[in-house]
């Protein structure tokens, strides 16, 4: 009989017991393989000297602590026919692992003797897993306990990880680019890479490529950089660099990314590598491309992406046309005469007007605060209108699972619910919770009108000194990344219908 010590303790502390102590083990087994006539030890004791961590798959286990593999490398190698421990509980700290262990070795048909709970040890050659009918059903209960305990420490993790988000710290402390880890345990920007993370948002919303941002970053770049499109997009649309933390962003079962209403999130405690607003024009503007599909980002029309049929709501492209008196450009919508209802069979709208209404409007609410703050006041009061309407049913439902919550915590202090079922139901309720403050939330911000100060900026910015200049640029088609930039933060949005062109403001 082959036999293998296996030595462990879970803590330091623990491994200085006289009785639990590894050199304990170690004799207490050396003295049963002694005893037995045939029996010899086959290598050096496995000993795990003390960890703290409670594993729950084998594998994991085994990249931490070198002793599983080997293990796991004798057995698969058929060098070995009996593991003795302490007691079972030695072999991981928790059922799962227990579990896994036991499995992989009856697979090659080791044994397992433990010194506290004795059982009968067959001959090699005559022992067979299959047909052991105890070991079999005990077995079938250990799978059910580790399952049991797998899903308990998964709601705890993820009520950890809620948690810890919720206080403004990382989920994991994987920090992304452009941040280390700090003392107290929230990221701080690492200067060489965050000036780089920077220049990447405003690049991105000048209206480069993400190829021609990868151009760029490896130009500038002094330590690292992204280094495919999947990862610049990525930090494009990570909520950390504009100090929140987020959680759950990516549905594991349906393989896509959830809607940002459906995200665990809190403000964080660290430091923002970029503003609010710079990340909030970044996502319009990866929505528009992603809504335009392969529209190339250098147009040269200052309007292009920002222009809607009003009578399909559809976005309308620009080409353009001849005749006898020279080309001129129009504004197309996509949809044919069946699918969209405008009044005549006539489908384009020339250019050159649309773009003289809306410059005239921009340059009015540049010279204009009051005409500004006159139409976001009424742009609100709209939006006020709509958002109220929901907010009673939606404060009545947070009530209700708060209660809930406070009942099922009662219920489990009372020993009426088990933990099991007790985590797995509060999960659930905390989950429906977040899904309706997110919301609330949503609606609170509708009921708010836009800030005047900074939308009164942007136009400011969006003219210059000099409308002259402004007029020139516009009808040059010169700057015009800087112009659509400006735009999509003003949210703009032009309504086209029959012989009307209409400019408004939008979230």
């Amino acid at each position: 009989m082959r036999c293998l010590i296996w030595a462990a303790v879970s803590s330091k502390p623990q491994a200085a017991d006289e009785k639990d102590s590894i050199p304990s083990q170690i004799e207490a087994a050396r003295e049963l393989v002694e005893r037995n006539e045939g029996w010899h030890e086959v290598g050096e004791p496995l000993i795990i000297p003390g960890h703290s961590r409670s594993y729950i798959f084998l594998a994991e286990a085994a990249v931490d602590m070198p002793v599983y593999t080997e293990l796991m490398s004798l057995a698969r190698e058929r060098e070995l026919d009996l593991l003795i421990c302490r007691g079972r509980d030695r072999l991981g700290r928790t059922d799962a692992l227990i579990a896994q262990v036991e499995e992989y070795l009856a697979s090659y048909n080791v044994q397992i003797l433990s010194l506290s709970m004795p059982t009968r040890v067959q001959d090699p050659d005559q022992f067979a897993e299959q047909r052991d009918r105890a070991s079999i059903w005990m077995r079938s209960v250990e799978r059910a306990r580790a399952q049991d305990e797998v899903a308990e420490l998964q709601a705890r993790f993820r009520m950890g990880t809620r948690r810890r988000v919720k206080e403004g710290y990382h989920p994991n402390n994987n920090l992304p680019f452009g941040y280390r880890l700090g003392e107290e345990g929230f990221g701080i920007p690492y200067q060489p890479q965050a000036q780089l993370v920077r220049k990447v948002f405003a690049w991105f919303l000048e209206g480069q490529t993400y190829e021609g941002i990868l151009r760029l970053a490896k130009a500038h770049a002094i330590e690292s950089y992204p280094r495919n499109a999947t990862a610049l997009k990525h930090m494009l649309a990570l909520p950390y660099y504009s100090g929140r933390v987020t959680w759950r962003r990516w549905d594991h079962k349906e393989a896509g990314w959830r809607d940002s209403t459906d995200w665990i999130t809190g403000p964080g405690k660290h430091e923002a590598i970029v503003s609010e607003d710079t990340w909030s024009a970044t996502q319009r503007e990866i929505a528009a491309r992603r809504e335009q599909g392969k529209r190339h980002p250098y147009t040269k029309y200052p309007l292009s992406g920002f222009v809607y049929c009003g009578y399909c709501e559809q976005r309308m492209t620009i080409t353009g046309g001849g005749s006898t008196r020279g080309f001129y450009q129009y504004l197309i919508c996509p949809h044919p005469r069946s699918e969209c209802p405008r009044p005549t069979a006539r489908n384009g709208v020339r250019l050159e007007p649309v773009e003289e209404s809306v410059l005239n409007w921009i340059i009015e609410r540049a010279t204009s605060p009051a005409l500004l703050e006159e139409e976001l006041l009424a742009m609100a009061d709209q939006k006020t209108i709509d958002a109220t309407s929901d907010l009673a049913a939606l404060q009545g439902a947070q009530t209700r699972i708060l209660r809930a919550l406070e009942q099922w915590t009662a219920d489990y202090e009372s020993l009426l619910i088990d933990r099991s079922e007790y985590y797995t139901r509060r999960e659930s309720l905390e989950e429906e919770l977040e899904l309706i403050q997110g919301e609330l939330q949503q609606k609170e911000r509708a009921a708010a009108h836009r800030d005047h100060e900074t939308m009164e900026k942007a136009f400011t910015e969006l003219v210059g000194p000099s409308i002259d200049r402004f007029r020139r640029q516009w009808y040059g088609r010169e700057n015009a990344q800087e112009i659509k930039a400006l735009l999509r933060q003003i949210g703009l949005r032009i309504v086209i219908t029959a012989g009307a062109t209409t400019p408004q403001l939008s979230d």
